[in-house]
């Protein structure tokens, strides 16, 4: 007779090569369905193009990239501040002699 650990591991193989059976089976069924979906093509006009870059320049000339940068910098300090001055404070109500 198996004794009960090879037994159990009998059983996990049987289980895991029947999961594999039935998850290639779902994946063959998505995938023809998937094929049979109508192929569509979508084209992006000129023109759009033209007008997204034209309001990217728009907003350069209003807001220059190193102005940007600047508020973007400034913006992530004093984040990384208040997270740091945070944590500062939660190691400092943790201290024993405080």
């Amino acid at each position: 007779m198996d004794s009960y650990g090879e037994c159990s591991r009998k059983h996990l193989r049987r289980w895991a090569d029947d999961r594999r059976k039935i998850l290639g089976m779902l994946k063959s069924v998505i995938l023809a369905l998937i094929s049979r979906l109508p192929t569509f093509d979508l084209p992006i006009p000129d023109n759009l193009v033209d007008a997204f870059i034209s309001i990217l320049d728009t907003l350069n000339y209003y807001l220059p990239l190193p102005t940007i940068l600047a508020i973007l910098t400034i913006s992530v300090a004093f984040t990384n501040w208040q997270v740091i001055w945070r944590i500062i404070q939660r190691v400092w109500d943790a201290l024993p002699f405080t």
